[in-house]
């Protein structure tokens, strides 16, 4: 087990430069589905690789990387994928070097949260935790929420700076890596463009809209589902074709 408390086989034949990392929040790190039900899981299964798991819930891109970069698999992988999310900007748009900053960050952050971000740590509240089991009783099915809820589209362009040079920090980690950034916002929730955005100076992360559907999502806490992640690992997995 890691320091998160997830299942991680050793990868004691790893192939030096063949593995491949997984980087995200809770999406990546399985919030809502078994250890081996993660896309990162269903990517190993399909190409046969040793797949690395390094998602944290609540992790933005900025802690993501330096995650990776410490995690000492930087020889071992030659392929990144990251999972973004809207609520990322927060945190990479904040200079801070953790841990000596983070309980600073963390104040600064509570007072001026995204309102499309979800706080983890609400979720352990006893109150909300029964407000939400009373809620998952009777919660109509996706489609009928879908009938009813209208379509967010975000703008990315606020979101470019930020992540570039959240890249620029790990330049010389990461050069000769390939490294894929997809978007997970919550059901019904989009990006206006992504697909083929240019980061500056990070011109080698190459960025997808994998178009996965509000079905793919649970409808209490908008998580995805088992048959989410593995939509996405496929399609992950077809990308190492070409």
């Amino acid at each position: 087990f890691d320091e998160f408390g997830r299942n991680v086989p050793a990868r004691s034949t790893v192939k030096s430069g063949d593995a491949i990392a997984v980087l995200g929040d809770s999406f990546a790190m399985g919030w809502g589905v078994n250890d081996s039900e993660t896309y990162a899981n269903v990517l190993q299964k399909k190409t046969g690789r040793p797949v690395y798991n390094l998602g944290v819930s609540s992790y933005g891109t900025r802690r993501e990387l330096k995650k990776f970069v410490e995690s000492g698999l930087l020889d071992d992988v030659s392929t990144i994928f990251i999972q973004y999310c809207s609520n990322d900007i927060n945190e990479n748009k904040v200079r801070i070097d953790y841990p000596a900053e983070a309980d600073k960050f963390g104040a600064e952050r509570a007072t001026n949260i995204d309102p499309t971000e979800r706080n983890t740590a609400d979720y352990l509240s006893p109150v909300l935790s029964f407000s939400m089991l009373r809620e998952a009783l009777v919660i109509p099915p996706r489609g009928v929420v879908d009938l009813f809820r209208s379509e967010h589209v975000f703008e990315f362009e606020p979101h470019i700076q930020p992540l570039a040079d959240v890249f620029a920090n790990h330049r010389d980690a990461l050069a000769g890596k390939r490294i894929v950034m997809f978007y997970l916002n919550s059901a019904g929730t989009r990006f206006d463009k992504f697909s083929g955005v240019i980061l500056p100076g990070a011109e080698n992360v190459e960025l997808y809209d994998l178009n996965i559907e509000p079905s793919q999502f649970y409808v209490l806490d908008d998580h995805i589902t088992r048959a989410g992640h593995v939509y996405l690992g496929n399609k992950l997995a077809a990308m190492l074709k070409h």
